[in-house]
C-alpha cells in the first residue's frame, strides 16, 4: 500500500483515506479507512484534522492528479467547460476510421521532422496537419477508446513522432474530460503533437540516450523548448498564439519548471494540460523516453506534487 501525506486543504473527491493525524476514537468517522464522497465527510475532515494519509493505489486516480478542492480557490482542473459528451459511435466502427487518421498524422509528422532532423527548415503545411488533428479530435469527441486503444500499440524503439502522437491523443481526451468545446480540443491536439517538434534539431544520440543524462546535456535538451516555439511561430497556417502555448509544456505549478519557471495560474489550462499528459506519457513509455514502463496507477505518484498547487516533489521530466 502506497500512502501519502495530504494536507486536508488539498483534499479531492475519491481519495480513500487510510490514516489521520489523530486516533479516530477522537473523530466522528465510524470506519477507520473511507473513500472521501461527500462535503459532509469533508467538513469533518478540516475540523478534526490538518493532515492525512491517502491510500493512493485504492484512490480515484483523477483525484490523484487533480489540484486542492478548496471553497476559496478554484482548481486548476475544475470541469471548465459545459460541453457534455457522451460515445456516438461503437468502438469496433470508431478504430476502423481511426485508424485511418492516425497513418496519415504519423505518415505527416516523418514528412515534417526529416528535414529538421538533417538541419534543414521546416516544411510543415500547418494547414494539413490541422486538417488531420481535427479529424482526430472528430474522432475522440465521437469516441475516444479508438485513438487511445491505436496510442498504445507504440513499441520500444518507435520514432519521436509517435510519442507526440500519443500526447497528442491524451491531451484531446483530456480536453473532452473536462468538457472542453470542441475547438478547444482541437487546439489542445494541436499543441500535444507539435510542442516537441524542436528536439528534431537536437542531436540524435541525446535524444536516445538510455540512463541519467550529464548536467550538460540536459540543459541542451531544455532548449528544444524554445527551438519548438520559434518553429511554430514561424510555420505558416498554425494558431499564432499556439508558439506561445509550447513554451509552457515544462513549466510546473510548484515554480521548479523551465525555461520561466512559472507558477499555478500563470501557466494556465493548456499549458497545465501539456505539462501533465507530456510527463504522465514519459512515464509510461518504453525507453528511450522513459525508464521502466509503469501502469497508470503508478505513473501518477510522482505527478502529483509537481502538477497541484501547493506541493513540491516528484521527478523532472525532458
Amino acid at each position: 500500500m502506497y500512502k501519502k501525506s495530504i494536507a486536508v486543504a488539498d483534499l479531492q473527491f475519491g481519495m480513500y483515506i487510510a490514516e489521520l493525524d489523530r486516533p479516530w476514537t477522537e473523530t466522528p468517522f465510524v470506519f477507520q479507512g473511507f473513500f472521501l464522497q461527500s462535503e459532509r465527510q469533508l467538513q469533518a475532515l478540516r475540523e478534526f484534522c490538518r493532515q492525512v494519509f491517502v491510500d493512493v493505489g485504492r484512490s480515484d486516480v483523477r483525484s490523484i492528479i487533480a489540484p486542492a478542492a478548496t471553497p476559496s480557490a478554484t482548481p486548476a482542473f475544475a470541469i471548465h467547460g459545459n460541453a457534455g459528451y457522451t460515445p456516438q459511435t461503437e468502438l469496433a466502427h470508431e478504430i476502423e476510421a481511426a485508424g485511418a487518421l492516425y497513418s496519415q498524422t504519423c505518415k505527416a509528422l516523418e514528412e515534417l521532422v526529416q528535414p529538421l532532423e538533417k538541419g534543414g527548415a521546416a516544411s510543415l503545411d500547418g494547414r494539413e496537419v490541422q486538417r488531420l488533428v481535427n479529424a482526430l479530435a472528430d474522432s475522440v469527441i465521437r469516441n475516444p477508446d479508438a485513438l487511445l486503444l491505436l496510442s498504445k500499440l507504440r513499441e520500444a524503439g518507435a520514432p519521436a513522432h509517435a510519442r507526440a502522437l500519443q500526447v497528442c491523443v491524451y491531451m484531446m481526451v483530456f480536453g473532452r474530460f473536462l468538457q472542453r468545446e470542441p475547438d478547444d480540443i482541437r487546439l489542445l491536439g494541436l499543441l500535444g503533437l507539435l510542442q516537441d517538434v524542436g528536439k528534431a534539431r537536437l542531436p540524435a544520440p541525446l535524444l536516445q540516450k538510455h540512463g541519467k543524462l550529464t548536467a550538460e546535456e540536459s540543459e541542451t535538451l531544455k532548449r528544444h523548448v524554445e527551438l519548438s516555439a520559434h518553429i511554430l511561430d514561424i510555420t505558416a497556417g498554425l494558431p499564432a498564439k499556439l508558439g506561445k502555448l509550447a513554451l509552457l509544456h515544462h513549466e510546473r505549478q510548484d515554480g521548479s519548471g523551465y525555461p520561466r519557471g512559472l507558477r499555478g495560474y500563470q501557466i494556465g489550462l493548456h499549458g497545465s494540460s501539456a505539462a501533465i499528459c507530456d510527463a504522465y506519457d514519459a512515464l509510461l513509455a518504453p525507453p528511450p523516453y522513459g525508464e521502466i514502463p509503469r501502469s497508470a496507477p503508478r505513473a501518477v505518484h510522482p505527478l502529483h506534487g509537481r502538477f497541484s498547487r501547493g506541493q513540491r516533489g516528484g521527478a523532472h521530466f525532458g
